[in-house]
């Protein structure tokens, strides 16, 4: 894979795509003229080459730095991670069949724990350089830490483990793996630390700068309702991004509510440039999860939001689990969709 060395076609790239990042900035604004696309289009499957898309925690972002999305996917048990490098165009993109991202970066993986490690990609600023880092979660033994690989001048540092104080106001009690992102939450433009806090139950966040020292303190928390309450619920992941195109990064998470039910829920931002002031959730896809003796024969296990098309406004793409057959005897299957704007 050929790293670009042109800082100036990445950080274009990255203001441009609607992906998360450290400090997201915003869409560009629809003139008055414009329709908006305040809906979601039925799903197309994500397929290359004619075969489906391998499942797992998708990204959308500027991995190689040549100005168009690429489509990463975690999710294998070893730790690896796919990138399907845009061949294409902006507006119509091309996905290449897909490459090992530890091939071409020392230390590239994820480590295995008492069980699987899996990639959580979140391509985010995290030193405040400007340049988009590559973030991860952790396995469910090691539940207060997370791993970055940085961005060097025409490649990506080998991986780096960073932790989270055990003991914070917010960390609480971890029983599973972890999730991280990175997004300016107070407003100062400097990167902050998103981590779903103590009992999956909400965000913590630690304030920038976030190197230099360790462990990082979650002395804060990101207020947003509805939100989990109950060991039943939780929060499973989350992306900051300008859905509505007005400017101010929202938040999106995926959450498991009332019982088992649930679904990615948009969060306004009603103030800004941070993330302190957010208006009740509007649901934009719902789910039914694994709840008690009940079985589904759906969920959905990850998501992430990203220009696909070059159209100036964010989409999602969904990673989605299917029961086949259906019944006990039945295996679950994953696969990948898109849902557009409308």
């Amino acid at each position: 894979m050929r790293w670009s060395t042109s800082y100036t076609i990445l950080l274009a790239a990255m203001m441009a795509s609607g992906c998360n990042r450290g400090a997201v900035s915003p869409q560009a604004v629809p003139s008055p003229s414009e329709t908006r696309k305040d809906g979601l289009a039925p799903p197309v499957l994500l397929e290359v080459g004619g075969k489906p898309v391998v499942s797992g925690y998708p990204f959308l972002g500027d991995i190689d730095g040549d100005g168009l999305n690429d489509l990463l996917m975690g999710g294998d048990p070893n730790g690896r991670l796919l990138v399907y490098r845009n061949v294409g165009t902006a507006a119509a993109p091309r996905m290449s069949e897909p490459q090992w991202f530890d091939e071409w970066v020392q230390k590239g993986r994820v480590p295995r724990g008492c069980s699987a490690g899996y990639f959580y990609p979140q391509l985010m600023d995290f030193d405040g350089d400007g340049r988009p880092d590559l973030l991860s979660g952790s396995h469910c033994c090691d539940s207060f830490g997370f791993h970055v690989f940085r961005r060097a001048d025409n490649s990506w540092s080998p991986r780096t483990h960073h932790t989270v104080a055990s003991e914070s106001k917010y960390t609480g009690v971890f029983v599973h793996r972890s999730f991280v992102t990175a997004a300016d939450w107070n407003g100062d433009r400097i990167p902050d630390l998103l981590w779903r806090s103590g009992g999956n139950l909400g965000i913590g966040v630690a304030l920038g700068p976030l190197t230099g020292h360790e462990p990082l303190e979650l002395e804060h928390e990101v207020e947003f309702t509805p939100r989990p309450t109950t060991v039943d619920e939780g929060v499973h992941d989350f992306s900051v991004a300008d859905w509505d195109r007005d400017g101010k990064p929202d938040l999106l998470v995926r959450l498991r509510l009332d019982g088992g039910k649930g679904g990615i829920y948009w969060y306004r931002n009603l103030g800004g440039p941070g993330l302190k002031q957010l208006a009740p959730g509007k649901l934009l896809l719902g789910e039914d999860v694994l709840v008690g003796p009940m079985r589904s024969t759906r969920s959905t296990y990850g998501f992430c939001v990203g220009d696909w098309d070059g159209d100036g406004w964010s989409d999602l793409i969904v990673t989605r689990q299917d029961l086949i057959p259906p019944g006990p005897e039945g295996s679950w299957q994953g696969s990948v969709w898109l849902y557009s704007r409308e």
